[in-house]
């Protein structure tokens, strides 16, 4: 799969239909977070995340924003030039 980090190892499961569904295999062995099921503690870790940020001022925030496209940015016009 050309999006598939090389360093990450995953396993092939098939769902119920018999589609092929690749899933990190490190995920099949720990499970997955306690906020994927749970919305308490998904609410809780949201309001914790919140509170973090809320410690920034917007202009700070705003930065980050624009630094995270940039480097995202990059990233995809690495992949583009390796695919091409």
């Amino acid at each position: 799969m050309a999006d598939q980090d090389d360093h990450v190892e995953v396993t092939e499961l098939r769902d119920e239909r018999g589609q092929v569904v690749r899933v990190p295999t490190a995920l099949l062995r720990s499970g997955p977070p306690p906020a994927f099921f749970d919305d308490d503690v998904r609410a809780q870790e949201a309001a914790a995340a919140e509170a973090a940020l809320s410690q920034y001022s917007p202009e700070d925030i705003a930065k980050a924003r624009a630094w995270s496209r940039s480097i995202a940015a990059g990233l995809d016009n690495a992949m583009a030039a390796g695919a091409a």
